[in-house]
């Protein structure tokens, strides 16, 4: 499945679908239809990338694979410094 984003993601909705595995992406603009297993594949992909505010709603969120050294790292990456959060410069 070839990454093609949708600029201003108003709901990812069944609703809209036309059939029983499809999924629609609903914006302003467009709307996308793609089935169960491209969103399972959307979802659990590497590399996410947010554009704008992230609101993540729960009691826990957990990064347990974050780097233990600044060494290589961009400003502004997460890293942990022996159980202390940190952001690198």
């Amino acid at each position: 499945m070839a990454d093609t984003p949708i600029s201003g993601l108003n709901a990812i909705s069944g609703a809209a679908a036309t059939a029983a595995d499809e999924f629609a992406i609903v914006n302003a603009a467009e709307t996308k239809k793609i089935s169960l297993a491209e969103l399972k594949a959307a979802l659990t992909k590497d590399g996410w990338s947010v554009t704008g505010d992230l609101t993540a709603s729960g009691t826990r969120v957990s990064f347990p694979n974050l780097p233990t050294a600044v060494t290589g790292l961009t400003a502004g990456d997460l890293w942990n410094d022996g159980g202390t959060l940190k952001i690198a410069p």
